[in-house]
């Protein structure tokens, strides 16, 4: 039904309409769409703790998959006014065999947490690694922001279901507090590890490192 409801928002935006009618449709998109990210959310982490969620293991070219998600949150970030890059260190290897889709759904939650708490300066990604033997390399993907920051109380509940700091930190952002939730039990079946290094005021680093099996082409 939400779809139906979005699909139709968005048809009725291309039709003639008054400015004040437009307002209107544009709120009925908006607020779905929200809410699709919302149920969206809640059916992975159910899917997830039912032990639903299997991975899937394709080629994947890493930078690729990660230019994409950057891409989608490049003009956000611009409209914020914020220094946004992207940067894979040389001379890492490119090409890997692994659920590529749920390490973009890893990346697209760690930037948008990061541009929603930024207001000013900068939001940057950044991709190193090291073998740890010959079919198989440590990735860490780090999301660095200058942000609000979050304090070590803050910290220690942060990757917990429905939680996102505190009361007024979700009046003032919104969101459902399962995005970083659902990112901690993925790592956790990619057999990685998730960590943030932050302190109020000084901005958040958000840091994923898994392991990946190189992909050789034949």
């Amino acid at each position: 039904p939400l779809n139906a409801v979005i699909g139709v928002a968005s048809l009725l935006d291309r039709s003639s309409l008054t400015e004040r009618q437009r307002q209107q449709v544009g709120m009925i998109f908006e607020s779905g769409k929200s809410l699709l990210r919302t149920l969206n959310d809640i059916m992975d982490y159910v899917r997830i703790e039912a032990g639903e969620i299997t991975l899937d293991a394709f080629p994947f070219n890493l930078p690729d998959t990660l230019a994409a998600v950057f891409l989608q949150h490049r003009e956000v970030a611009q409209a914020r006014g914020l220094e946004y890059s992207l940067r894979y260190g040389e001379p890492l290897p490119k090409l890997f065999e692994g659920d590529g889709a749920r390490i973009q759904q890893l990346v697209h939650s760690l930037i948008d947490n990061a541009i929603k708490f930024t207001h000013d300066g900068s939001v940057q990604v950044r991709i190193n690694g090291y073998a740890l033997h010959s079919t198989r390399y440590l990735m860490r993907i780090e999301v660095r922001d200058t942000g609000i920051g979050i304090s070590a109380e803050q910290r220690d509940d942060l990757f917990n279901i429905f939680t996102q700091g505190d009361s007024s930190i979700t009046r003032a952002y919104g969101g459902s507090g399962l995005g970083l939730a659902i990112c901690s039990r993925l790592v956790k079946l990619m057999e990685g590890n998730l960590g943030v290094d932050s302190e109020p005021g000084r901005g958040s680093l958000f840091w994923v490192e898994l392991p990946l099996r190189l992909y050789r082409e034949v």
